[in-house]
């Protein structure tokens, strides 16, 4: 996996908790 793709999926993942927090 590159540098970039790791990127995408902590910001994928970040985005998602934020969401979960609001819920």
């Amino acid at each position: 996996m590159s540098r970039k793709q790791s990127t995408q999926k902590f910001k994928c993942v970040r985005l998602k908790n934020r969401s979960f927090i609001k819920l």
